[in-house]
């Protein structure tokens, strides 16, 4: 029994170590047990057909506020956004841009187009 729960013990650990490394060498992150070390400031602009979307429209779309702050990698909000247009946009043609920078470092941008 003592071996049972040791060797369950271990792999138990060898699998949250290969995760970790996994999620490192990613960008998605997913699966870090390890502390956020990334923290992304974003602002949203998003049109719809050619029309603008106000900041409640975004939120509502989104379920993400036009301009925030997201303690995890940029790519979970990328993979939100992209998620949400190949899933329940239908024929919608929406734009996304996206401006942010990840610890405070230089502005990056994002651009989605459908």
């Amino acid at each position: 029994m003592h071996r049972l729960a040791a060797v369950t013990g271990i792999t138990l650990l060898l699998a949250q170590a290969a995760l970790i490394l996994y999620s490192r060498a990613t960008p998605a992150r997913y699966f870090c047990w390890a502390p956020f070390d990334m923290q992304t400031d974003y602002e949203l602009e998003v049109s719809v057909s050619g029309r603008k979307l106000t900041a409640a429209e975004v939120r509502n779309r989104y379920r993400r506020p036009m301009k925030g702050t997201d303690n995890r990698s940029v790519q979970n909000l990328i993979d939100i956004l992209e998620g949400y247009e190949e899933r329940y946009a239908g024929d919608e043609k929406a734009t996304i841009v996206m401006r942010y920078r990840i610890n405070g470092k230089e502005e990056r941008e994002w651009v989605y187009r459908r």
